[in-house]
């Protein structure tokens, strides 16, 4: 008989600013791309991020992966963005930090992680929520 596997959700929060621009194009071929969400001054946000982690249970600690760990992984993903205008940041050099590219380097970021750590678990997910509104979800 195979072992179940379990799913973890844990999230987690950090605020941080961005501006919706190719620095290839003119102002007025952003404006006509990203439409209201090119500004000049860009915007700031509240982010949540749902990290899930699948795995079968250990026998011995009972658990898929220790939330200790979990929060260790995530905290060294959202501190490099919290508080900081990510336009400025090295994993967006270049290129604009849109919703889809934040939820993509946390992915790959938690991954990095968890593969240092030598965890058995599985990152399956990573949902992004930009306000209110957006939910942006990254997996392999």
């Amino acid at each position: 008989m195979s072992q179940p596997i379990v799913r973890i959700v844990r999230q987690t929060s950090f605020s941080a600013a961005h501006r919706n621009f190719n620095p290839k194009l003119s102002a007025e071929e952003n404006r006509k791309l990203y439409g209201s969400f090119y500004r000049d001054e860009g915007f700031g946000h509240n982010f949540l991020l749902d990290a899930y982690f699948e795995g079968p249970i250990d026998p011995l600690t009972g658990m898929i992966v220790n939330l200790v760990d979990i929060d260790r992984w995530l905290k060294a993903v959202t501190e490099n963005l919290d508080h900081k205008d990510l336009n400025t940041l090295a994993p967006f050099a270049g290129v604009s930090p849109t919703s889809e590219r934040i939820v993509s380097y946390c992915f790959t970021s938690l991954q990095d992680e968890m593969r240092k750590a030598g965890s058995g678990a599985r990152l399956v997910r990573v949902t992004l929520h930009e306000g209110d509104r957006l939910q942006i979800d990254c997996y392999a």
